[in-house]
């Protein structure tokens, strides 16, 4: 049922994208989260979070290609598809089978639909409102076995080796997730700048990642008038979904450093059971933090954005937390 669903939602997407709102003042998103091995902003992000360089396995990467467009003035949605994909760490990559105490290969591919309904409580150069983002991600994950799974094909055009894991990955047909996402923004503008403090919380639901989550941001901005748009933390890939998508003219940036914890109570992603060996190989834990540092710039119709996250460990024999990258580009039509 639910692999119906993902591929009517798919050609549905795809229709959208070509024939409604295309033109008409909406923003396409394209992040991408890779693990810090070493090999980008090591030392900073060490200084910050760490003295550990060698975080491995868990989140590998995502892939996130969203389109955001207005509903009315203070309603926007965003489509997307996106991609997420958690490997082990070490040489547990090249074992052919799963690890008892380490993650077990998975890779999901999911559509998902976001709704945020802004409500201005107070509008001066002291601004307060509310955003509530509910939120629907569907996706489908065969059973067969998937030696040649897209990491590994990527592996095969930039001439890595390949994992032989993937062949005991883990199976969960169906993948459904839901909830909704509250923050109150309070924001003050001072002079040319814009500081903004904004606590959220978050109930996600579902028959994969089921959790309650708070924290929230605080931001430094170059440009008051400017809608930055709220950002949100997942266990998946984070992202802004709101965001004014009248064209800058001028150049404006933010700053900001975010924190989320979460109250797991299920994890497909970690519990659910192997295609060879029929095993669970990890023990969920049940609280798990994200600590977020980034900075956003705008130019004209351009949106770029870098960010760290240290997130904390998420099975009792994790070897060490896990640090990584996103890298976004965001363009107005």
């Amino acid at each position: 049922m639910i692999y119906s669903i993902f591929s009517t939602f798919l050609r549905l997407f795809i229709v959208f994208l070509l024939t409604t709102h295309l033109g008409f003042g909406g923003e396409l998103q394209l992040l991408f989260i890779n693990e810090d091995k070493g090999q980008f902003l090591t030392k900073l992000s060490d200084n910050i979070f760490s003295d550990d360089k060698k975080t491995d396995g868990q989140l590998s990467s995502s892939l996130y290609i969203g389109y955001a467009f207005n509903i009315e003035k203070n309603t926007k949605s965003i489509f997307a598809i996106q991609s997420d994909i958690f490997t082990p760490s070490g040489l547990n990559k090249y074992a052919n089978t799963a690890t008892i105490g380490d993650r077990a290969f998975s890779e999901t591919w999911m559509l998902s639909i976001d709704t945020s309904i802004k409500d201005v409580l107070l509008d001066s150069s002291f601004y307060i409102d509310q955003i509530i983002t509910p939120f629907v991600k569907v996706g489908y994950q065969g059973e067969e076995p998937k030696q040649n799974s897209f990491q590994n094909f990527l592996h095969g055009l930039s001439g890595k080796e390949k994992y032989n894991g993937w062949s005991d990955r883990l199976i969960f047909k169906d993948i459904l997730i839901y909830g909704v996402d509250y923050m109150t923004r309070f924001i003050a503008n001072i002079k040319q700048y814009s500081i903004s403090l904004e606590p959220c919380i978050i109930y996600s639901l579902g028959m994969t990642l089921e959790y309650f989550g708070f924290g929230g941001f605080l931001r430094l901005g170059s440009k008051p008038t400017y809608d930055y748009g709220c950002s949100r933390i997942s266990p998946l890939i984070s992202y802004n979904i709101l965001h004014d998508y009248k064209k800058n003219t001028n150049f404006c940036w933010f700053l900001y450093t975010g924190y989320q914890k979460r109250l797991i109570g299920s994890n497909a992603f970690l519990q659910e059971k192997t295609l060879i060996t029929k095993i669970q190989t990890t023990d969920m834990l049940n609280v798990v933090s994200d600590k977020v540092i980034g900075a956003n710039i705008f130019l004209n119709n351009i949106s770029l954005n870098l960010s760290i996250t240290h997130r904390s460990k998420e099975f009792s024999t994790q070897n060490h937390p896990q640090t990584f990258l996103k890298a976004g580009l965001s363009y107005t039509l």
